[in-house]
């Protein structure tokens, strides 16, 4: 029998609102991948960094309780656990390179930064840490002035290479994939195959896989609503019934069946966001050295982003 540090672990990093929960999806699906029981553990984020779900264990608990996690798994080599954030919070790389997997897989996913602005624009809107009122403009504006400092805010965020650096100093490069959030987006089953290839699993699983957006920003009639839902089919399953199976199969069933009535019920029509010239031409000069940063980093020419406003469709 093998025991936990035999296993393969893959760590899903990357940009807020950049496709994680679909690529944690996808990922679980295959049949030589077990994901952790849920998507977004936090457990090497650092103590003081923002979460999104209260955590009740983090690596200060010992590696067995992360090992928790994985309870649901089997035969499965490949073990893969997403928690977007890991790529901002300082202390992560050091706290995984020097765990007991004998193995590690990166893969973190970028979004061109000032599509992805809009996007938590709407997602902050949807979940109601800004007032209806509050134009683009004004959440722009409110990250310039609180200047270079990261927390949960989306505008630093977006310097990648910054946060990036930090995994490659530490990790081989060949252990780290970056994937383009548009070439997620439009083309999946081509990355899905890519990145099977480069951890070594079938790719041809991906053949006849049916690809479903998972966690799109939407727009919501009553917050209150969206609120009352998402505590209690996410946070509050994660919080008390972490070791118990079988609530959490009832539970994600219950969601699966009844996600779509929700939906029906307290979604509207995404509205587009107009940015002034002028912003964008700021928010276009904020970011043009980050391209060249990644070229680097990544050792890719060119690194290929038009800075547009594309269409939102897989948060």
């Amino acid at each position: 029998m093998q025991v936990d540090r035999d296993f393969c672990y893959i760590f899903i990093g990357g940009a807020a609102k950049a496709g994680t929960t679909s690529l944690f999806k996808y990922l679980s699906d295959h049949p030589e991948v077990c994901g952790a029981i849920i998507k977004e553990t936090g457990f090497f984020l650092d103590d003081d960094f923002p979460s999104t779900y209260p955590r009740k264990i983090n690596y200060k608990d010992g590696i067995n309780e992360f090992y928790n996690y994985f309870l649901d798994c089997k035969n499965a080599k490949f073990r893969l656990e997403a928690t977007p954030t890991y790529l901002y919070s300082s202390g992560t790389p050091e706290r995984i390179r020097s765990s007991s997997f004998s193995r590690i897989q990166w893969i973190f996913i970028l979004r061109e930064p000032i599509s992805r602005l809009v996007s938590c624009y709407r997602f902050f809107m949807q979940i109601g840490k800004l007032d209806k009122d509050t134009s683009f403009r004004e959440y722009v504006e409110k990250q310039f002035e609180f200047g270079e400092w990261a927390g949960s805010r989306c505008l630093v965020t977006g310097k990648y290479s910054i946060y990036l650096s930090r995994f490659f100093g530490l990790f081989p490069r060949k252990d780290i994939q970056i994937i383009d959030f548009e070439q997620l987006n439009h083309k999946p089953i081509e990355v899905l195959k890519r990145i099977s290839k480069n951890i070594g699993i079938d790719p041809s699983y991906y053949d006849t896989y049916e690809f479903k957006i998972v966690n799109p920003t939407i727009t919501v009639k009553r917050r209150w609503l969206h609120n009352l839902y998402v505590g209690i089919s996410q946070r509050f399953s994660h919080r008390y019934f972490l070791n118990n199976p079988e609530i959490r199969s009832f539970i994600r069933s219950l969601r699966k069946f009844g996600e779509p009535i929700y939906l029906r019920i307290n979604q509207e029509q995404n509205e587009s966001v107009e940015i002034p010239y002028d912003l964008f031409n700021r928010l276009e000069e904020y970011y043009l050295p980050e391209k060249e940063a990644l070229s680097q980093l990544l050792s890719i020419e060119n690194f290929d982003w038009d800075f547009q406003i594309q269409q939102e469709t897989f948060d």
